[in-house]
């Protein structure tokens, strides 16, 4: 979803991009809604007047810092700062607090994490003037659609291409499973593995393109 806008961006003979559940905003947004749906759908495993707030300090420090040193030295004053506050117990599925903060910040400093949560997909749409077709589930809880599919119709309206088009599929889940809920742990159960719509859609628009 980030890469195709970037190559087609550099290479006019890309005729069309099918998106299937793409960042229409920047990563750093997408992500704060993600997390937000993760902890208000995992009670048991989080607080979220406590956690909500110390994970997105920990993604807008990434998105905002570029020196790598100095990064590790932010993320390691507010994980200081949020272990405080959690119980020791539950330090313990991760072998303890510390094991758990120095895996965490080993990852949030890695060079593609950093770059992830740097990343604007709004660099790129804006050069684009090819027909786009955005897909996503209205049960998706990854990335959510109603946010990411108005980020690409507003882009859609600079560029002003007549095929363009944002479709958000009824019960369809982030991986484009038919479903009911949009849970990871529902996924494993679905006897569909890809929306008839979801086809039908790119389908569609490839004809029009080729037409």
């Amino acid at each position: 979803g980030n890469i195709a806008p970037m190559i087609a961006a550099d290479h006019p003979e890309v005729a069309f991009l099918a998106l299937m559940a793409a960042p229409g905003v920047s990563n750093l947004d997408m992500y704060l809604v993600q997390l937000k749906l993760i902890i208000e759908d995992s009670p048991d495993d989080y607080v979220y007047e406590r956690d909500f707030p110390f994970w997105e300090s920990v993604y807008r420090t990434m998105a905002t810092t570029e020196d790598k040193v100095l990064l590790r030295e932010k993320l390691n004053h507010l994980f200081d700062e949020w272990i405080a506050i959690v119980p020791e117990e539950e330090w313990a599925v991760f072998g303890g607090s510390d094991v758990f903060k120095k895996q965490q910040i080993e990852r949030h400093c890695s060079d593609w994490y950093h770059y992830f949560l740097q990343f604007d997909i709004n660099d790129y749409l804006p050069k684009l003037d090819i027909p786009i077709l955005a897909l996503n589930g209205d049960k998706d809880r990854q990335v959510e659609a109603k946010q990411n599919l108005a980020g690409f119709e507003k882009a859609f309206k600079h560029n002003g291409h007549p095929l363009s088009k944002t479709v958000q599929l009824e019960n369809v889940n982030h991986f484009f499973q038919p479903c009911k809920e949009g849970s990871i742990q529902e996924v494993y159960f679905l006897s569909e593995c890809f929306s008839s719509k979801a086809l039908k859609e790119m389908a569609t628009c490839i004809e029009r393109v080729v037409d």
